[in-house]
């Protein structure tokens, strides 16, 4: 399912995207997508859902092509 959230803090994102995956699909060896446009901020909300959720894993950050 697509999800589109926008605001001008990426904390306020990160925080709704932490809610968001603490419900876990019905497939548990699929994957959820995430894009974002760089690897530092792929990075970085690794690190803030590692934060909020125990653990980040299974997680895979596709870039778009333009």
């Amino acid at each position: 399912m697509l999800h589109v959230y926008s605001s001008n803090r990426v904390e306020v994102l990160a925080k709704r995207l932490g809610n968001l995956l603490r419900e876990p699909l019905s497939d548990p060896l699929q994957a959820d997508h995430i894009i974002v446009h760089s690897h530092g901020l792929e990075r970085w909300l690794s690190l803030q859902l590692a934060s909020s959720l125990g653990v980040c894993a299974n997680i895979e950050f596709p870039f778009p092509v333009p």
